[in-house]
């Protein structure tokens, strides 16, 4: 549910917050006027656009490390990229690619393109944030599963995952919250963290994403795909579309 008076918190004059970007432009779609950040499984077709945001999240960090230089791209170039690589993301039905098994399928492609990077499913429980820094600082976008919440079961309150927030003039306020969803994080602002999700930019309190991680099966459900380069291996370039 959209709120629009839960303000997490106010910029104040002469705060100073830890700014980490990524050092390109991000992943960006044009259709029409409009101009998307990163891709979005609302503009796939069937199954996937139900349950393709593990495909979308893969697709735009591949794109992103292989150096993919016309940004914005077309959304019908765009949608060729996710056609050319879907056969490495089987998905099951109504419920997508778990998230330790995306980056098995990310490394199938990272080996056939040869370009020179390997991915891993997850880090140390209570240690998201200072992963999540380490890879920004490398210029490596972070996937990230949200898990079901299953500590729900245990209490007596259901969780309703965990909170998305849009920046207003200064604030960050809570627009909606998601689980079993993958997003990519591309910045991170002091405590928060910019993330693409549906085309869009959100950003997540990572103190709640380190709360909501270890109440998820302790880090089993909710965690990030850790990427990095292979040494003595150099990028074959961006992954075509035909």
């Amino acid at each position: 549910m959209k709120s629009s008076e839960c303000p997490l918190s106010e910029e104040e004059p002469g705060d100073e917050k830890q700014l980490i970007q990524l050092s390109k432009p991000y992943v960006s779609v044009k259709d029409g006027d409009i101009l998307s950040n990163g891709g979005s499984q609302l503009w796939l077709d069937g199954m996937l656009k139900r349950c393709g945001c593990s495909v979308i999240a893969a697709a735009d960090t591949l794109m992103y490390i292989e150096g993919r230089t016309e940004i914005p791209i077309s959304k019908e170039a765009y949608l060729r990229v996710i056609r050319r690589i879907r056969r490495y993301f089987p998905t099951i039905p109504f419920r997508g690619i778990p998230g330790f098994a995306l980056p098995f399928f990310m490394n199938l492609l990272n080996i056939r393109r040869k370009n020179g990077f390997r991915a891993a499913w997850g880090c140390i429980p209570g240690k998201l944030t200072e992963n999540i820094r380490r890879q920004l600082e490398k210029d490596i976008p972070v996937p990230i599963c949200v898990g079901a919440g299953f500590h729900r079961i245990f209490k007596s309150r259901l969780v309703r995952g965990l909170r998305l927030y849009r920046k207003e003039s200064g604030r960050y306020v809570w627009e909606k919250s998601v689980r079993n969803h993958f997003f990519v994080i591309t910045g991170m602002e002091g405590d928060m963290a910019a993330v693409s999700s549906w085309g869009e930019q959100y950003y997540i309190d990572l103190k709640e994403l380190e709360g909501y991680s270890l109440g998820d099966g302790f880090g089993l459900f909710t965690n990030i795909i850790r990427i990095k380069r292979l040494s003595g291996l150099n990028s074959s370039g961006h992954i075509s579309e035909g």
